[in-house]
């Protein structure tokens, strides 16, 4: 099937496009809409045939911005989604770095503006063009500008596709920012099936539930973050049978919400993916019994390798270029494998084991310690509710092992049966010198662990953890 709403409404036009808190729109009752946003694209002049440059505006969950994207995917000009969450100057810098031709932050319409004859508008191939421009989240350096494809994004889905299948009722619940890939390629997925969006924009479990019960989702695709704090509910939630798989990335998934998410029924695939891979390359297999830890497998059309413990990614969803450098460069080499920047293994069964970022990686006395691992062993602790792993500068080691965590309300303090716990858990040397006690960790908009932010917040709060 092809990436076009204009084939979607020919093929499925009663079908529900997308679902909100205020209507339900069919496929065919899209084209009006989209028309009207069409027509603000060629009013200015542009066409996918020529242009290069991405148009912008910002990506909230809601109507009007599918309606932007279905009109940018229609047209074949680019579009480049910015963060709700951004300030202006933030807004103002990314668009400038993208050279953008036109920042749509006005409505469908406007006194230059009519709809566009969407007969008249020619079928874009879904070919090597670009299609997006997703900038990365930016929290290893200065974000990067990824240019996505539109037979990327359709490679992509189509290797979702081929794990998770589609049923004839499916609804996929959209409450990732559209401004990662992670939300973006929910929208191209069903639109390419043919299936239900279901916007849910708050960020509230509490919200987030109701909107899964009330328009029936089937699929989800969210952080650890949330199904974190959907598992902590009270009364605590238990998913309903319609909610028959949930894609979960973004970063290291704890055993202990596998675990939790297992015995409630709800049906966790774990995910690795980037944005220079338009999301998910592997994940856990749909209709096998939940895993333990956060593996994965490569989805179909996908090869993965480790060498030396680095990840590196080659298939058809790799990203066309950055921008503004314009190449992959020594990123992908000739035979097009893509190095990630993450580490991680492969075990004896084909499964990936990610262990977290190389730069995360802390090198502390000549040994290697992963963030993710002492992590784990960190959240095995019942009074500890989260936490984050980082290193800091040492005279004698390099670095040491540092540690911020977040206590469960109303349990005392003890650093010593901590140290204790740790000490069973896992070696000498990958176990935290210094700790911080915190009430809540800084994250970025898409839900990981802000480390940069972390360092200079517990600056001056770490405090010694003795083992002796």
């Amino acid at each position: 099937m092809k990436l076009s709403l204009r084939s979607a409404a020919r093929e499925e036009p009663e079908r529900a496009a997308l679902i909100d808190e205020q209507e339900t729109l069919s496929y065919a009752g899209i084209l009006r809409p989209l028309s009207l946003a069409a027509g603000v694209l060629l009013s200015r002049g542009l066409t996918g045939i020529e242009e290069r440059r991405p148009v912008s505006f910002t990506a909230s969950i809601e109507r009007a911005t599918l309606v932007k994207m279905w009109a940018c995917i229609e047209t074949g000009v680019p579009f480049l989604p910015l963060h709700p969450g951004l300030t202006a100057r933030e807004k103002a810098r990314l668009v400038t770095a993208a050279r953008s031709p036109f920042v749509w932050e006005g409505p469908f319409s406007g006194k230059r503006d009519g709809p566009a004859r969407l007969e008249e508008l020619p079928t874009i191939p879904d070919d090597r063009r670009p299609l997006t421009m997703v900038y990365t989240s930016g929290t290893s350096g200065r974000p990067k500008g990824v240019v996505l494809s539109r037979s990327a994004l359709v490679a992509s889905a189509e290797a979702s596709a081929h794990n998770l299948g589609w049923e004839e009722n499916d609804r996929w619940l959209l409450s990732l920012p559209l401004a990662h890939v992670g939300g973006l390629s929910i929208l191209t997925r069903c639109l390419i099936a043919r299936r239900t969006v279901v916007l849910c924009p708050s960020t509230d479990p509490a919200e987030i539930v109701r909107s899964i019960a009330r328009h029936r989702v089937t699929l989800m695709s969210a952080v650890p973050t949330v199904i974190q704090r959907l598992l902590a509910l009270s009364p605590p939630w238990s998913p309903p049978a319609h909610l028959r798989a949930v894609l979960i990335g973004g970063g290291p998934v704890a055993r202990a919400i596998l675990r939790e998410g297992k015995k409630r029924g709800l049906h966790l695939l774990p995910t690795y993916g980037l944005t220079e891979t338009c999301s998910q390359v592997a994940t856990w297999p749909y209709g096998q019994e939940p895993p333990e830890g956060g593996a994965a497998k490569a989805l179909s059309g996908i090869d993965i390798r480790v060498r030396e413990g680095r990840i590196a990614v080659r298939g058809p969803v790799l990203f066309t270029s950055y921008w503004p450098e314009g190449e992959r460069g020594a990123d992908v080499d000739r035979e097009g494998w893509f190095e990630t920047g993450d580490c991680g293994e492969i075990d004896k069964e084909g499964f990936l084991h990610v262990w977290g970022r190389a730069d995360d990686m802390i090198v502390t006395g000549g040994e290697n310690v992963s963030p993710h691992e002492v992590e784990e062993a960190l959240r095995a602790f019942p009074e500890v509710r989260d936490a984050a792993v980082f290193g800091v500068p040492d005279r004698a080691y390099g670095e040491v092992v540092a540690a911020a965590v977040v206590w469960r309300e109303g349990t005392p303090e003890d650093l010593g049966l901590l140290a204790g716990h740790l000490a069973k858990e896992i070696a000498s040397f990958k176990r935290p010198r210094k700790v911080a006690i915190v009430e809540a960790l800084p994250r970025t908009a898409a839900g990981k662990v802000d480390r940069r932010a972390l360092v200079r917040s517990t600056a001056g709060k770490l405090r010694p953890l003795s083992y002796d």
